[in-house]
């Protein structure tokens, strides 16, 4: 945590800090409150050891946001996760009406894609 604090003067409200990294739970959390007025994402690593510089380009990430900034900020996400799929019909309006413009993943009951 003292890194990410180290780099503070060099942030602004303007920005999202995304961890992509192998962290404990909650240092994102607790990272925002120490950060305050700084947008923080976390993206979970998924690269294989000696393959970072084939697979960095090409593999999908997916990136979890303490506050919704982190859907709204450009550049947008591709594709936004709804797991709270039996509100999707009134999720999915409200997102697009603060501009959200990719689309939804829906995981259960069963999976499916929403443009």
């Amino acid at each position: 945590m003292d890194s990410v604090l180290d780099i503070r003067e060099y942030l602004d409200p303007s920005q999202t800090l995304i961890m992509r990294s192998t962290v404990y739970p909650t240092l994102c959390r607790q990272l925002s409150k120490k950060l305050e007025g700084i947008s923080i994402a976390y993206c979970p690593e998924r690269i294989v050891q000696g393959y970072a510089m084939k697979e960095i380009p090409e593999l999908p990430q997916i990136i979890s946001g303490i506050d919704e900034k982190i859907i709204f900020d450009e550049p947008q996400p591709s594709h936004a996760l709804v797991l709270a799929w039996n509100l999707k019909d009134m999720i999915i309006p409200k997102l697009r009406e603060k501009g959200f413009r990719g689309k939804f993943i829906i995981p259960v009951p069963t999976p499916h894609v929403v443009s």
